[in-house]
Parts: structure tokens; sequence; C-alpha cells
């Protein structure tokens, strides 16, 4: 059994749990405001069928491509699963998210989020899978990854249609945040035996620090729209602090952690209370 939830990347020693990108995707659901549990229901289990299948896929070829020595890798030179059971463990949840797609075409989800979706799903294929291979590439490489992520929150804001505007400014902040968490993992990569080096630490953590900055600028422009953005000023500060000059070996600890200070992913309970009080002061 814990051979299974590494294999998914339930949680891992070595790697990040693929199961924080539906923390993304809840926060999109409550930011859409109105709630249709079918269908809420049956947009988080698509989510988690296609996080399942990308992260199984591409630990896959990232071990057949550049021999990273991933679960997948020791399960299968170990012979505790055969090449036949690993395809049939990527192929099972990349089908049922195909089929969760359609039913949610079905179940009147909007254009605008069924499109997304689908993008995000098309992407972690040709991000990871030859002759594509798209991570190994300089720019789509840099992009894939928070966009992807980006996509799968977004959906959940337009769930039911347009957003209000504080939505829109959380969901700016997102897709920043969405940005720092790349750079962190790019830096990670940098460091780390057998992972495919994009750009060096110092560069991405410089760009991460660039990212941080970006979002207090970003927020305290939009503290004239939104009290909200007072939240996010005061974390990407922490977040400033926490990174501008962490040293390697602590950064590969802190992205494992996720209550470290680099994430301070208290901000988001605090939005979403933040959210419901403003909901219930201006009915």
């Amino acid at each position: 059994m814990k051979n299974f939830f590494e294999l998914y990347r339930f949680f891992s020693e070595k790697k990040v749990s693929s199961l924080r990108l539906i923390l993304y995707v809840c926060m999109g659901l409550f930011l859409s405001r109105t709630f249709q549990i079918t269908l809420v229901v049956t947009d988080l289990l698509l989510v988690l069928s296609g996080i399942l299948f990308a992260s199984i896929l591409n630990d896959y070829f990232d071990y057949l491509k550049l021999g990273e020595k991933n679960r997948t890798a020791i399960l299968l030179e170990s012979g505790t699963i055969t090449k036949i059971q690993l395809l049939f463990l990527i192929t099972v949840p990349g089908i049922t998210a195909l089929i969760l797609l359609y039913l949610l075409y079905l179940l009147n989800i909007s254009a605008i989020s069924l499109i997304m979706l689908f993008c995000s799903f098309t992407m972690s294929i040709l991000y990871c899978t030859p002759p594509f291979r798209f991570k190994e590439k300089k720019i789509t490489g840099l992009i894939f990854p928070p966009l992807g992520i980006y996509l799968l929150f977004l959906q959940g804001v337009f769930i039911h249609g347009i957003p209000d505007l504080n939505s829109i400014i959380i969901s700016i902040n997102i897709f920043l945040f969405a940005w720092y968490l790349e750079f962190l993992h790019l830096a990670d990569d940098a460091v780390t035996e057998n992972e495919l080096t994009k750009i060096n630490y110092r560069k991405s953590l410089n760009a991460a620090v660039t990212v941080c900055l970006t979002g207090t600028i970003v927020s305290l422009l939009s503290l004239y729209f939104s009290a909200l953005s007072v939240i996010f000023i005061i974390f990407w500060i922490q977040r400033f602090l926490a990174i501008k000059h962490i040293r390697p070996h602590i950064l590969k600890s802190a992205r494992r952690n996720i209550f470290s200070q680099i994430y301070c992913i208290e901000e988001f309970p605090v939005i979403i209370a933040a959210c419901i009080l403003q909901r219930i002061f201006l009915q």
C-alpha cells in the first residue's frame, strides 16, 4: 500500500506531494460563490484523476529519459511491479479523467472551465511525453508547470460563470504564487542530482524574490479595489524574507514541508475567512 501511495505521489520523501494541487482547485471552487454538489464533486474527482495520471506518467518518462531514481524507477528495477502493471496504473486514471470530463460537459459546466480543464490535461501529456517532452525545452519547460496549475485553479473560479472583483484580485495573486512555486522548484532541481537544470540556483532564487516583490506591488495597487489586498501584502513580504538568502540544503528541506515559511500556506485560510466575513456583512 505504501508503494501505491508513493507511486502516485500522495506522499514521498524526495518529491513534493502531488495532492497539493487539489488545494488550488478547492480555492477556485470557493471563489465561484455558488455550490452545486454534483458539479463540484465531479470536478474534484476529475482533477484528482488527472493529477495521478500526470504524476506517474512524468516520473516514468523521467526515469526512461533522464535516469532519475524516483519511486517508479525503484519499483520497476526491484521487480516489485512489471512494466505492464505500471502502464495499467498510468492508463486507468487517464481514462477516468476523460470520462469525468465528458460527464462535466453533460452537467453543463461553463464552457471556459471545460476548455481550461482540457488544456491542463493536454499540457500534462505534452510536458513529459516523447516526442514532445516540452519540459526539456527552454521556454515551454518554464511556462507549462505554473500555467497548468493555474488553469486548475481558474477553472474552479469560472465553473459557474464570471467571478466578482474580489475573486479576480485573488486570482491575480494565485497566478503570481504559481510562478513563485515554479521558481522554487527550478532552484531545487538545479542542486539535485539527475534532475534537468533549466536555470541555475541563483537565477531561480532571484526570480522567486522578484515574484515576491511583484506580488507586493500588485497588492499595494489593488488596495483601492479590495481591502483583502492587505493580507496579500503581509504574506508576500513574509515569503520574501524567508527566501532572500536561503541556502540550497535548507530550500530542499523546506519545499517538502507544506507549513514552511517559504510557502506561508496559512495565507489561504486567512483569505477564505476574510471572504466569508465579507460576504456575511455585505449581505
